[in-house]
């Protein structure tokens, strides 16, 4: 093979392998775009992050907001109301969003490892009851939680069911609130909620029966008047 026949087949092998690398840039390109935009929007919208913040003077409200889907309290509260239950179908509810709960803390647990975004550079590490995985931003545990709940109370309770709109538009005033506070990059929050109704969709494959329950808690129903 003379030199000329082997640098035609030199070029030829790199015009083959450029596309792919092209097509590689192009994404990456792509991608650092997105983050960029994300967190110029976070930016632009932590508007109650501290009290110098635009809006700070609403920061108690975000709090408040923040509190509202805290994970200890709503596993307290199932824990109370499976206590307080006296109904089949109640207790059934109540122990399905028990375990609803702890699986949406093991998925967003492992996906902020996995991933491991550093929060907004503006956010001030004073949330209430913090792990060391909290140190993390993406997803927002409250968003996800905030939708699989919203989700499965219109599905599965119905006076939730008669106000949707008012319990999605509480759901994304959550999600809105991780911004404004500057917990969370937009981004987190939108995934968060995408995550969150697919916890509530995987769930309903593992959803347990109130007759099944009635037979584990045999001792507990026996105390009560079903």
């Amino acid at each position: 093979m003379s030199k000329r026949e082997s640098d035609q087949l030199q070029e030829d092998s790199s015009e083959n392998k450029d596309p792919p690398k092209l097509c590689r840039s192009a994404s990456t390109q792509l991608w650092q775009s997105i983050l960029a935009l994300d967190q110029e929007w976070t930016a632009n919208w932590s508007v109650c992050a501290n009290k110098e913040s635009t809006l700070s003077k609403f920061r108690p409200l975000m709090k408040l907001l923040e509190i509202s889907f805290h994970g200890v309290l709503w596993l307290t509260g199932t824990v109370i109301a499976f206590l307080l239950a006296h109904r089949v179908q109640d207790i059934e509810i109540v122990v399905n969003l028990f375990f609803l709960l702890i699986f949406d803390l093991i998925v967003v647990g492992v996906t902020k490892v996995l991933f491991r975004r550093a929060r907004p550079s503006h956010n001030r590490m004073d949330m209430f009851a913090t792990v060391s995985v909290d140190l993390f931003s993406f997803p927002s545990g409250h968003a996800t939680r905030a939708a699989m709940i919203s989700v499965f109370f219109i599905e599965r309770v119905e006076l939730a069911t008669r106000f949707a709109p008012a319990v999605i538009g509480f759901c994304v005033c959550v999600g809105l609130s991780r911004v404004l506070l500057g917990r969370h990059h937009v981004m987190d929050v939108v995934f968060g909620f995408v995550i969150g109704m697919l916890e509530y969709i995987v769930y309903l494959q593992f959803w347990i029966p109130g007759s099944v329950l009635v037979k584990w808690l045999e001792d507990y129903f026996g105390h009560i008047h079903l």
